[in-house]
């Protein structure tokens, strides 16, 4: 197993000095083990684009669906590696503002190899529209909103709705 950490010494603003504070770093393990942990980490160059779709879990104002009903559908409907945020949100119903809870789908157009998984940003975008379309109509929402970003900055939104 390899851990993308750095185990080497360190500095800080106010210390010119390298080193860790308060004494001396000490390894624990077998020397084989620590040599195994020598940062492997793989730099990307050029554009990521990542989506989040955002879900609400209520039906009605009541709640009827979870965490799990979501990562389903992504499973059947994506296919690929994703993230799940649980978080309580706030939706408009008749004027009012409602507490709901909520899933947020991260999704990364890239392999676990690093290679793209759509080639095109508009192949990426309409994936990421079946799917939230998909989850809307399973999980009777009136909306679910994907915001489509490269690179970390928005780029687009998609709006699936009745």
């Amino acid at each position: 197993m390899k851990f993308p950490v750095n185990l080497g010494p360190f500095a800080w603003k106010g210390n010119p000095g390298r080193g860790t504070p308060g004494g001396s770093w000490k390894p624990l393990g077998s020397p084989r083990v620590q040599l195994r942990l020598a940062n492997p980490y793989t730099i990307i160059r050029g554009r990521l684009l990542s989506a989040r779709i955002l879900v609400g879990l209520f039906v009605d104002g009541k709640p009827a669906w979870s965490k799990k009903h979501v990562i389903d559908l992504v499973i059947r409907g994506w296919g690929h590696e994703a993230s799940f945020i649980s978080q309580d949100g706030l939706w408009t119903d008749k004027g009012k503002l409602k507490p709901e809870k909520s899933v947020q789908v991260v999704l990364l157009n890239i392999d676990t190899e690093g290679n793209a998984i759509y080639r095109t940003k508009k192949e990426f975008e309409h994936a990421v529209g079946r799917l939230a379309d998909t989850i809307r109509g399973r999980l009777k929402q009136k909306l679910v909103i994907a915001d489509i970003q490269a690179n970390g900055l928005h780029v687009g939104t998609i709006l699936a709705s009745k």
